[in-house]
């Protein structure tokens, strides 16, 4: 699995993150097969200690076959482009950018994409329920588990 996440961010994307925390709990020893990885989208925060912290904070560092990706905004680039990532950003403001979970088989073939749930109320915060939270990491080890299987 792979998805792009911003190693800055406060809204969303820590309750995503909790969605690959339950699908990797669903998963249970099939676990252990799926590799849990996402990509930096902040060019502001791009480094590597940037992308540790956010894990360490979020605790995806207790997911084994965790990686978020970091680097040289170039190198970030090259991925955003070739999975179709959209980035919109400014230094020091809002960070924009596409919210799609990609299903990669063993052999390295994309099979699915979903787009997580990301209700935003008209008054700015988050409606994610840890209900609809729990519901999507246990859709996405469904879907992973049937693509090790």
């Amino acid at each position: 699995m792979f998805e792009s996440m911003d190693s800055q961010c406060h809204g969303i994307r820590p309750l995503l993150s909790q969605e690959y925390i339950d699908a990797f709990h669903d998963l249970g020893r099939a676990s252990a097969d799926v590799i849990f990885s996402a990509i930096n989208v902040n060019a502001c925060h791009a480094s590597v200690q940037d992308v540790l912290a956010y894990s360490a904070e979020h605790r995806l560092t207790m997911i084994p076959n965790w990686h978020f990706f970091a680097g040289p905004v170039a190198d970030l680039e090259g991925v955003w482009n070739e999975y179709g990532i959209r980035v919109h950003a400014s230094c020091g403001g809002a960070i924009a950018h596409s919210s799609i979970i990609y299903f990669i088989a063993p052999d390295g073939t994309e099979r699915y994409i979903a787009a997580p749930i990301d209700a935003h109320l008209s008054t700015g915060p988050i409606d994610l329920s840890a209900k609809r939270s729990a519901d999507w990491g246990q859709g996405i080890a469904l879907v992973a588990g049937n693509l090790i299987h």
